[in-house]
């Protein structure tokens, strides 16, 4: 098993595959998702794919920025 680099800044951030992060967790993915959270049962809950789209609920569409699987409850104005 081949871990991606781990780094921190004297600034306290984390750099995952990245030596130089910009935030408190700076992620810089090169193959796969940059970040998958899945539930109890290893189904996909939230995932942030290689080029931004994130899925909540599914595995993002490579069309929309957004995808969600499931319920919606939206507060506020909604533009579009």
């Amino acid at each position: 098993i081949k871990l991606m680099p781990l780094e921190a800044n004297t600034s306290g951030f984390i750099g995952i595959n990245n030596d130089n992060p910009l935030a408190q967790l700076h992620i810089s993915p090169n193959t796969g998702s940059a970040l998958r959270i899945d539930d109890i049962n290893k189904n996909p809950s939230f995932i942030i794919g290689l080029t931004g789209n994130t899925g909540i609920g599914t595995i993002p569409d490579y069309y929309y920025k957004l995808s969600v699987q499931g319920t919606v409850n939206l507060k506020g104005d909604t533009i579009g």
